[in-house]
């Protein structure tokens, strides 16, 4: 297969947009919760790889055209007239198209990053549209969380109660596998047209404990304290 110079160039001016997805999806590093970027081929995907391209280009190319640059030449400019540069000039052109890319990209993701790790601690817009259901989980300090798996003793629910560590979710906000810590197990039992959670203490809790999400049947969530906003 042979890629044609514009083809190659669109993937490269493409690189800020998938910066700027990763940036978005990796700021859950300030939150218990982590959250799967949308498939690839989504028209969301899509969306956040294009807008976010455009916004770093727009950045950058303002920077040039403003004169923030300094006598350096626009990268654009450049490389909109590589294919009728010299063979001298096109290893040096091309170098410098590169470099500007590359810096834009590097920076893409770290402003994204730091942008959208501010919105998770002051504002509840990003935490909705990342986490969805679980977005009040991420607004807590910490929460005890009830997980009732599909495992079964007797013909009763087996679960543990613990200290949520760390969960990761799916693009469908689906629960991949949770962390706890300070674990406790419990059943759960019918009786007398009630169900009943019985503890099973220990006499040291289980450290922690992860489970998987075909394991999970349903989860419940006791904030520990609720972040200021």
């Amino acid at each position: 297969m042979i890629f044609s110079f514009t083809l190659v160039l669109a993937l490269f001016l493409l690189a800020p947009g998938f910066a700027f997805v990763a940036g978005v999806y990796s700021g859950g590093f300030r939150t218990r919760l982590e959250a799967s970027p949308p498939p690839p081929n989504s028209v969301i995907t899509l969306a956040l790889v294009t807008s976010g391209a455009l916004a770093a280009h727009f950045v950058l190319s303002a920077m040039y055209g403003l004169g923030f640059g300094g006598n350096y030449p626009n990268p654009y400019a450049v490389a909109l007239h590589l294919p009728q540069a010299s063979e001298a000039e096109r290893g040096a052109d091309l170098l410098w198209v590169l470099s500007n890319l590359s810096a834009i990209t590097i920076a893409t993701f770290f402003a994204t990053r730091l942008f959208i790790g501010w919105q998770l601690r002051s504002h509840g817009l990003v935490r909705n549209a990342l986490y969805g259901w679980l977005a009040e989980a991420t607004a807590a300090e910490g929460a005890i969380a009830y997980v009732v798996t599909s495992l079964e003793l007797n013909g009763a629910a087996i679960g543990y109660e613990g200290v949520l560590e760390y969960m990761t979710l799916d693009s469908s906000k689906r629960i991949v596998s949770l962390v706890l810590i300070d674990c406790e197990l419990f059943t759960l039992v019918a009786k007398g047209g009630m169900v009943h959670r019985v503890r099973n203490p220990r006499q040291t809790p289980l450290e922690n404990i992860v489970l998987a999400g075909d394991a999970i049947r349903n989860v419940a969530f006791t904030p520990i304290g609720v972040k200021a906003s």
